[in-house]
């Protein structure tokens, strides 16, 4: 909303060429007026890994509380401005391999990137692990101090280690002023949690696998192979809730539950 009867859309996607980039596009409407698109393209600097992820965050960093998070396969995030993509922080790679479950291992690959707010994570995913916010100084309100969360879920490239994922949870970097665009901050660790392999096969074998999180409720969804399995996050250890095999299955759908 800009006021007076006017809105602005914005679409933002990466495309691969030679090089990456992103692009904004930009739309302007009054009304039934809709003004010419406009757009605006930045090439990425940093990781050679393609993007996996964009996501907006209203978050007070730098000059704006407008930011376009970019993830790349290897887990190196971005930070950039919404309006004109100037780079606000990147956070290396290495923050995820770091505190994942295999530490010592340092090439990962990001099987899922979706983000959620603090709150809704409190009451849902992370309720069993309240010290997960400990690095907050204010409480936690649905709409007060809420900041928003990037959870993600890794695995080592190597297949032989393939097995052994992490599901992390990572609050964007506290930049501190004098705000310095484009400097490397660390995105904050808030928890990491050991996924478990409850196949006979291994990766390799099973190939890629699907995944769903609903934050809410804390529960994973994990189809791999003819098997749809469906995980508890929200105890102190994850644990199987339900397995249900189908034949020649290759993708679901989570519906929401409701009762009139």
């Amino acid at each position: 909303k800009l006021g007076k009867g006017r809105a602005e859309r914005r679409t933002y996607a990466a495309t691969t060429d030679r090089d990456s980039h992103i692009t904004l596009f930009r739309e302007i409407s009054a009304g039934e007026t809709l003004s010419d698109p406009s757009s605006a393209t930045h090439k990425l600097t940093g990781s050679k890994k393609p993007v996996v992820f964009l996501g907006v965050a209203h978050e007070n960093i730098g000059p704006s509380e407008d930011n376009l998070i970019v993830v790349k396969a290897d887990g190196e995030m971005q930070c950039f401005d919404g309006q004109d993509l100037s780079l606000k922080w990147i956070s290396p790679a290495a923050a995820v391999s770091k505190n994942s479950t295999t530490p010592d291992i340092q090439d990962n690959k990001v099987e899922l990137v979706t983000m959620t707010d603090a709150y809704t994570a409190s009451r849902g995913l992370l309720k069993s692990h309240p010290d997960a916010f400990s690095m907050f100084t204010e409480e936690l309100e649905a709409e007060g101090f809420n900041p928003t969360l990037v959870i993600a879920i890794t695995s080592p490239t190597d297949a032989r280690l393939a097995e052994g994922r992490t599901l992390h949870v990572f609050a964007l970097p506290r930049v501190t002023e004098p705000f310095v665009p484009g400097h490397v901050h660390s995105a904050q660790a808030l928890i990491s949690l050991s996924i478990p392999w409850v196949h006979s096969r291994t990766p390799a074998l099973l190939g890629e696998l699907q995944y769903e999180l609903h934050v809410g409720s804390g529960l994973l969804y994990e189809l791999a192979g003819r098997t749809l399995t469906i995980i508890d996050l929200t105890e102190s250890t994850p644990k199987i809730k339900s397995q249900l095999i189908v034949d020649n299955i290759s993708s679901f759908l989570r519906l929401r539950v409701s009762s009139s």
